[in-house]
């Protein structure tokens, strides 16, 4: 294996060595991700009814009402 490691490019070698990093960072860090993604999630698809229309779609039915 050591072997393998050692024919691959400069350029292959730090690629390797970068994923394990943010490997070893996320799992550190995994229950602040985990809540943080979770919550911006919920925000997301979060479904929430409107207070009141938009001033364009009230005007326009209030026309349409006149008829």
């Amino acid at each position: 294996m050591w072997e393998k490691f050692k024919a691959l490019t400069t350029t292959a070698k730090w690629m390797i060595v970068i994923i394990i990093v943010a490997l070893i960072a996320i799992a550190t860090r995994w229950r602040y991700i985990c809540e943080e993604a979770g919550e911006a999630f919920r925000n997301r698809f979060e479904m929430t009814v409107p207070t009141s229309q938009p001033a364009s779609q009230s005007s326009d039915s209030a026309a349409i009402d006149k008829r």
